[in-house]
C-alpha cells in the first residue's frame, strides 16, 4: 500500500447521512441526540448550537418542530462558520429569511444542495415572538463528571432581524447535566 495518499483519494472515512430508498432523514451532524421535550424561547434572542463536521457534507434542508405558536411573529435559522471558541465568525453561511410561527409543526428551509467543508458550525435561530419548540439534546444525556458542567445554552439578545455580518458573538452560556440544546436538525446528502 502507498503510504502517499493524494487528497483525491484519501481514505478519510466520510461522515455518514439516515437515508433508507429514497428517503432522507434528519440528523445532527456529529452530534448523538437522545432526548426531546418542548422547550420556550425568549423573542428577540439569538440561540447558537454547535456542530462539527471532520469532512465535507450536504446539506439540502433545515428543519425544526414548532410546539407551540405565537397569533404572529416569525422565525430566522440559519448557519455560521464558528472559530475554536464557538463563537460565529463572519457571514451567515445559510439565513432562512421569516418563516411564519402562527401554525404548529414541522418548519422547513430548503436552501436547495449546499456543501459545507470540514470545520466547526452553529446553528443559529431568532424569533420575533416567544414559542415553544421542540429540543433535541446530545448524548450522553447524562453529565458523569459534575451537574451543571456540560454547556447547553448560547445565546445573546438581539433584535428580531436578518443575521448579521459578522454574527453576533454570544453571551450567555447556560449549564445543565444535559449536554448540548439542539432546535434546528438537517438533511444530509451526499457529498
Amino acid at each position: 500500500m502507498n503510504p502517499f495518499i493524494t487528497p483525491t483519494r484519501s481514505q478519510e472515512i466520510k461522515v455518514g447521512r439516515p437515508k433508507v430508498d429514497t428517503a432522507n432523514y434528519y440528523t445532527i451532524p456529529g452530534v448523538f441526540s437522545t432526548d426531546q421535550a418542548p422547550s420556550t424561547i425568549s423573542a428577540n434572542t439569538d440561540y447558537y448550537a454547535p456542530w462539527y463536521t471532520p469532512t465535507p457534507i450536504g446539506i439540502n434542508e433545515l428543519a425544526f418542530e414548532l410546539t407551540t405558536g405565537s397569533g404572529s411573529g416569525n422565525i430566522r435559522i440559519g448557519v455560521y462558520a464558528a472559530n475554536d471558541n464557538w463563537q460565529p465568525v463572519g457571514n451567515p453561511l445559510l439565513d432562512s429569511g421569516d418563516i411564519p410561527v402562527q401554525t404548529t409543526g414541522i418548519k422547513t428551509y430548503n436552501p436547495g444542495f449546499i456543501v459545507f467543508p470540514p470545520g466547526r458550525y452553529v446553528s443559529v435561530l431568532n424569533c420575533s415572538a416567544s414559542v415553544a419548540l421542540m429540543l433535541r439534546t446530545a448524548s450522553p444525556s447524562q453529565n458523569p463528571v459534575e451537574s451543571g458542567q456540560f454547556l447547553v445554552n448560547f445565546s445573546v439578545g438581539r433584535t428580531y432581524a436578518a443575521f448579521p455580518t459578522p454574527g453576533t458573538a454570544w453571551t450567555s452560556a447556560a449549564g445543565s447535566s444535559t449536554p448540548g440544546y439542539h432546535y434546528i436538525v438537517y438533511q444530509v446528502s451526499a457529498a
